[in-house]
């Protein structure tokens, strides 16, 4: 205490680091499948096929898959349900009636820069009108960063493939 300067130097300790990160979620309609015509009664059809897509810094895992349907499409539908490309395994819960939002509840571990491709299928019913038919990933599809928990949502609607449902063929045997 004698009030004299201290002229010691000091270094600089550097505290831990820290990473921040950030995880994304994309949503795409899948390149390897492409618009289809499928007879109106067919049963088990694929009506739809995206990607899902992690960015690199962060994983997420995928708790809610939304598909959206018009009034027409989801009347002209039953059991629908998602399918993991890779796997065959189904996703989520079979909707028996569809609506025009089909929120599926799943829990889906995906890793940093990993895509995952997801089938759509349903039963086209016999009476289904003839015409397009397009289902929509819906912007709140989305789940949770693997290490901050943060919130993430692919952000934007996604049309997925035009499916023109025909009328049902007819056999004429001679």
């Amino acid at each position: 205490a004698s009030g004299d300067r201290l002229t010691t130097a000091i270094s600089e300790v550097e505290g831990n680091s820290r990473t921040v990160t950030s995880s994304s979620l994309a949503g795409t309609k899948a390149s390897g499948y492409g618009n289809q015509t499928i007879v109106a009664g067919a049963n088990n059809a694929k009506l739809g096929s995206f990607t899902l897509s992690t960015g690199s810094t962060e994983g997420v895992n995928v708790n809610t898959i939304v598909i959206n349907l018009s009034t027409g499409e989801a009347a002209s539908i039953t059991d629908l349900r998602l399918v993991d490309n890779a796997t065959g395994a189904q996703i989520g819960t079979t909707k028996s009636s569809a609506s025009t939002a089909n929120t599926f509840s799943l829990s889906t571990p995906m890793g940093a820069s990993q895509t995952k491709v997801i089938n759509l299928y349903a039963n086209v019913k016999s009476g289904a009108n003839a015409g397009p038919w397009i289902a929509t990933l819906d912007d709140t599809t989305g789940g949770s960063g693997a290490v901050t928990g943060s919130s993430v949502t692919v952000g934007s609607d996604v049309n997925l493939q035009t499916i023109t449902i025909a009328g049902s063929g007819t056999l004429t045997v001679t």
